[in-house]
């Protein structure tokens, strides 16, 4: 069975090394960022095939010069062949956006 791997993360950096870090953890073909504050706070997601992905990319976040500390919050685990279904964007309901603070 073939997986997706859906994980959250918060990634704490020393503040001067914000860009630097976004840039780094942008390059990654499995992450994506959400938000990050001026304190050096950022909230990520992976998408990966496997738990080892997960794993890997996490011992790469933490390599970064300047991070203090990466934390998964949340992983799920889903057979890819459920993740394949395409939504018509109608039938996604509409989200009102909301401003979150760090």
């Amino acid at each position: 069975m073939a997986e997706v791997h859906i994980s959250s993360l918060v990634i704490q950096v020393r503040p001067e090394n914000l860009s630097r870090t976004l840039d780094e953890i942008k390059c990654n073909e499995f992450a994506e960022v959400h938000l990050s504050s001026p304190e050096g706070k950022i909230i990520a997601t992976l998408e990966t095939q496997s738990r080892f992905e997960v794993t890997e990319a996490i011992e790469d976040f933490r390599d970064i010069d300047g991070v203090l500390n990466v934390v998964m919050v949340y992983h799920q685990m889903e057979d890819a062949a459920l993740m394949d279904d395409v939504y018509e964007s109608s039938d996604i309901p509409d989200k009102k956006r909301v401003e979150t603070t760090l």
